[in-house]
């Protein structure tokens, strides 16, 4: 009985300690007319949650509860409202209030083209129903139905390609299929009853909410530092729209090539503001993200305040979404002072309490060590990586990179593939097609940056080469076929073979080729073995990686040699995304050490 009492009483201390450092965030979502919606949610991210959604009440009530103090996310969504990406840094135990008033969602100017898809046709776009006007200003279509309900979607209303739930519904359902993306409403499946025959869906545009264009963030307590992170983040997602709003302008006017964004003035004003603050924590936020815009216009001295001032277990590093990774590399190439950034990231590694903070550091200076050729140091960082960190995607991407046991290696045989034409899908190129041959298979995507800004390169390459045996094969990771031949219409015209990869990073031809981000050059020898990849052939190094394996030097390559710093921002023919962008990214994706990345 003493055992069981004592093991009691432990479990109550334990208990109660827990409760004492745990934090209960709760409140109200509402819609942009300030009531609660149809059907809203809410979702944690952080150390110490998965992100489970949490449904809100009929009146737009939440709670959600987080085991300690530190950095999180939630994310708020609803009905026919965008879905906000929240940070939030809770400083201490205790409860805390915040009322969120969403934005709507943001429509195309008419709705001449509106078509459903449903689990009638796997919600694809190919078999989507076109809806036809009727004289009240709805829309109607006729939708089979062989299931008691009938669960479907909208293309065409919103701005975009992503699909809406439609305004006839009995309820609503989350959609769990696609990845929930900040400033777009493409959350929620509408649902009706169905009886097993045909359901006539009607849309109606009146019954849209609109209004307000960014979401209202209201705390209880204005002087908490939530509040004021808050603040400083829906700040820096204004900023960044602008570079976004700019570069869709230069993009329309044909201009895409030779954007530039002036961020002095928003560089200016955001010093202002750190050395105005005197909170701690509130001050290494502004200074993360005077970095996610100084990459605009490089600045060494704040990039070494930031190593110098931020502890190495400072929860503004678990505010980084997608992870810290993007923004500690920036930070490095800023400061340049290896020592002095290498020195940080193994005190974040040793000190910071959240585990994907610690595994993206990491990541980063295994990066570093195998660019520097430091291999003690690779091999530590690459087993403490793969063994602490195992299931991460930087465990993940560390084994395709650089695992001594990964397929796509010099010498090694190309992974066998087989990929449609991008102006005929009928057209298969397979590995076999391009035996006696070189081929450079190069992976890239129109949205990729760093993918654009290799077309120069490739170009000069395939002039040069096209008349010593080089065969250039571009597979593209884009949505649309349609994209990539308008994207060809303009400066590059890329006069070589092109494949259309559907699904891109999930797809079969990806997890063969162990890709991890792009653009990802592969250059084939006749014999079908792998004579070059990834760095050696980009930028200044294809030419001559190409001259000596076109010359018959091919076997002097050796293994692949380390990776280099990036191109620059001005030479990726669309802005380099940031943070600063907030939100409307996509979350998928983000560049960073010169690639992009799936999320």
């Amino acid at each position: 009985m003493r055992v069981l009492t004592l093991s009691a009483i432990l479990i109550l201390w334990w208990s109660c300690a827990a409760a004492q450092d745990s934090c209960v965030v709760h409140g109200h979502v509402l819609g942009c007319d300030g009531k609660p919606m149809r059907s809203a949610f809410v979702r944690p991210f952080g150390p110490g949650r998965s992100g489970h959604l949490a449904a809100a009440t009929p009146d737009g009530e939440f709670q959600v509860a987080f085991p300690r103090p530190g950095g999180y996310f939630l994310v708020f969504g609803g009905v026919h409202h965008q879905t906000l990406f929240m940070p939030l840094l809770i400083e201490r135990p205790g409860p805390l209030e915040l009322t969120v008033r969403l934005s709507a969602a943001s429509y195309r100017s008419s709705f001449d083209s509106v078509q459903v898809v449903g689990d009638f046709n796997d919600y694809k776009s190919e078999g989507a129903l076109p809806m036809s006007r009727r004289t009240d200003g709805t829309l109607i279509a006729s939708v089979p139905c062989d299931r008691d309900t009938l669960r479907y979607q909208l293309l065409g209303v919103q701005t975009g390609t992503l699909p809406i739930c439609g305004t006839q519904a009995d309820t609503f359902l989350v959609d769990r299929r696609n990845p929930m993306l900040g400033n777009q409403s493409n959350s929620f499946i509408s649902v009706l009853k169905a009886e097993r025959k045909p359901v006539q869906v009607v849309f109606d545009p009146a019954r849209l909410p609109r209004g307000y264009d960014e979401p209202v963030i209201t705390f209880a307590d204005p002087l908490r530092v939530a509040a004021r992170i808050v603040d400083i983040s829906q700040d820096m997602s204004r900023r960044g729209h602008r570079i976004s709003d700019a570069f869709a302008a230069a993009k329309a006017a044909g201009r895409a090539d030779s954007f530039h964004w002036d961020a002095s003035p928003d560089l200016k004003s955001l010093a202002t503001e750190i050395d105005g603050e005197r909170a701690t924590l509130t001050r290494a936020y502004l200074l993360l993200n005077y970095v996610h815009l100084a990459v605009y216009a490089p600045d060494s001295t704040k990039a070494r305040r930031i190593l110098a001032e931020i502890p190495p277990d400072s929860p503004v590093w678990s505010l980084e979404w997608g992870g810290p990774g993007k923004t500690f590399y920036d930070i490095g190439q800023m400061a340049k002072r290896p020592a002095l950034w290498r020195d940080y990231g193994e005190r974040v590694v040793a000190a910071h309490p959240d585990s994907s903070v610690r595994a993206a550091f990491l990541y980063d200076l295994l990066e570093e060590a195998q660019k520097s050729g430091d291999k003690e140091r690779a091999g530590r960082y690459y087993t403490q990586l793969v063994g602490d960190y195992a299931g991460s995607q930087y465990a993940d991407w560390s084994k395709k990179q650089y695992g001594p046991n990964r397929a796509v290696m010099v010498h090694k045989p190309c992974p066998d593939f087989a990929l449609a034409g991008l102006e005929d899908s009928a057209r298969v190129y397979r590995a076999a097609d391009f035996k006696g041959k070189y081929v450079l298979i190069d992976f890239w995507a129109t949205w990729c940056g760093p993918c654009v800004g290799e077309l120069a390169s490739l170009h000069r390459a395939h002039e040069k080469f096209k008349g010593r045996g080089l065969v250039i094969l571009s597979v593209s990771f884009d949505e649309k076929r349609e994209t990539v031949k308008r994207f060809r219409s303009g400066k590059w015209p890329m006069p070589w073979l092109h494949a259309f990869l559907p699904n891109g990073f999930a797809s079969g031809v990806a997890a063969a080729f162990e890709i991890v981000g792009i653009p990802r050059p592969i250059l084939i020898g006749p014999d079908g073995t792998i004579v070059a990849v990834d760095e050696d052939l980009r930028g200044e190094k294809l030419d001559g990686t190409l001259a000596r394996a076109l010359g018959g030097d091919a076997g002097r390559l050796g293994p692949r040699r380390a990776l280099t710093a990036p191109s620059s921002p001005s030479a990726t023919g669309a802005p380099r995304r940031s943070r600063a962008a907030g939100s409307r990214r996509r979350s998928r994706r983000a560049c960073r050490a010169g690639r992009a990345r799936p999320r």
